[in-house]
């Protein structure tokens, strides 16, 4: 009976042998599963010149948990400069944070494809690829001039339209927003008694404002401020015109 048993646990210590080699025999092991969870979209234009990017990757039938997660940036290297960190113009670049991040700089206007690579314990491989195209703009919009009643009208009851003349700067000319694109906010200021008008998003619409001045009733200085914001998110210096309604003398 000894005998036996000894020869059953034996056939099953070779059966879990056997599965285990089985499970590590070539051709059986699934790659990583790699997700971005903070990227551009793919082909998508962005306005900084810096990027942090986030992904997740998964391995449910390795049990010898990840291996390797390499990044690169193609271009690494664009013209006399190389993005940040400058060992990626060495090739690929190994990454041991966790949660998986890894933040690139320096970027010029141009086309980059960032790629990160995770090897699981058993070799596999899984390589996700995402490309975007960056216009770097760090320079605020300027407006040129607002369309104002003259500094003191002669008539002290009329109707006028604001509008708010704009462009949008960068230091490469063909990253900056176009005229058409630029936002606004504005604040328009009454003498004491009468009713003011704010905005306090950035709309594209907000360009313009058509007001009924009532300077009979409400004498004094009135005002108009605005500033302007391109598509990178640079807010322009404060535009001031006022006028002043002061009543017959």
């Amino acid at each position: 009976m000894r005998r036996i048993g000894l020869a059953l646990a034996l056939l099953g210590a070779s059966t879990i042998l056997s599965s285990c080699v089985e499970d590590v025999s070539p051709g059986s092991n699934n790659p990583p599963k790699v997700w971005f969870t903070r990227a551009p979209k793919e082909g998508r234009e962005i306005f900084t010149n810096a990027f942090e990017f986030w992904w997740t990757a998964t391995d449910t039938d390795d049990d010898l948990g990840m291996g390797q997660t390499y990044v690169t940036v193609v271009p690494a290297k664009v013209d006399t400069f190389v993005v940040s960190p400058r060992t990626l113009a060495d090739g690929p670049l190994r990454v041991y944070t966790q949660p998986p991040l890894f933040n690139v700089g320096n970027l010029l206007d141009t086309v980059y494809t960032f790629s990160v690579t995770v090897i699981d314990g058993r070799g596999g491989t899984t390589r996700l690829d995402r490309t975007f195209t960056v216009r770097f703009d760090n320079l605020p919009p300027v407006i040129d001039y607002v369309e104002c009643p003259p500094a003191k009208p002669t008539n002290p009851v009329f109707q006028w339209t604001f509008v708010i003349h704009a462009h949008d700067e960068a230091p490469n000319p063909s990253s900056a927003s176009p005229d058409d694109s630029l936002s606004f906010k504005y604040r328009y200021v009454v003498p004491e008694g009468g009713t003011s008008i704010e905005v306090t998003d950035f709309l594209r619409e907000y360009r313009t404002l058509k007001v009924d001045v009532d300077g009979q009733t409400y004498k004094g200085i009135y005002k108009f401020r605005a500033q302007a914001r391109d598509r990178a998110g640079n807010v322009s210096e404060e535009y001031v015109c006022s006028f002043e309604i002061s009543g017959p003398k």
